[in-house]
């Protein structure tokens, strides 16, 4: 179990050092980045790559792993979610306009839900859809949690604030 969550790491980091050199934008494939002899030593091997579908001018800007998904969120909150397993799209929107700040992805049963500006945000996970969203009363500092009944956000007041799911 240890061996495989060390490999589960140096997996994401390979992969998020790959978006930073820009591989999604380009033409260039993985094993620019991690040689085949390296991924041999270290006894990983190459499961899956996607190019995300981003515009040129956009960074790749987080990667989220919630549930069985990986969500890749660009500097101009697009975010695409992939298939953890097989790396396939299952969907690609804007979730926010630019410059709108995103705290956080978090997944609760069937729902996707995020700060995103000063509302707590509820999507669909299979096309990113907002089911709802409920305005915030007090600035959120970090990203919201959530258990079956309440979600809890830290706010610039220095409180947690437990609100009511629905």
């Amino acid at each position: 179990m240890l061996k495989s969550g060390w490999r589960l790491l140096l997996s994401a980091w390979v992969v998020v050092l790959y978006c930073v050199a820009g591989g999604f934008g380009g033409e260039k494939g993985l094993e620019h980045l991690v040689s085949k002899e390296l991924l041999v030593h270290s006894k990983m091997e190459r499961v899956w790559e996607v190019k995300i579908p981003i515009k040129k001018k956009e960074s790749l800007k987080e990667l989220v792993v919630v549930d069985n998904r990986i969500y890749a969120i660009s500097d101009l909150n697009y975010v695409v979610s992939l298939n953890r397993n097989t790396g396939s799209v299952i969907f690609s929107r804007e979730i926010a306009p630019a410059g709108f700040p995103i705290l956080g992805l978090g997944h609760y049963e069937d729902e996707l839900f995020s700060i995103i500006g000063n509302s707590i945000t509820e999507l669909n996970p299979d096309s990113g859809a907002e089911i709802s969203s409920e305005r915030l009363s007090v600035r959120a500092t970090c990203p919201a949690a959530r258990n079956r009944s309440n979600f809890y956000v830290a706010g610039v007041d220095r409180r947690v604030h437990c609100l009511r799911a629905e």
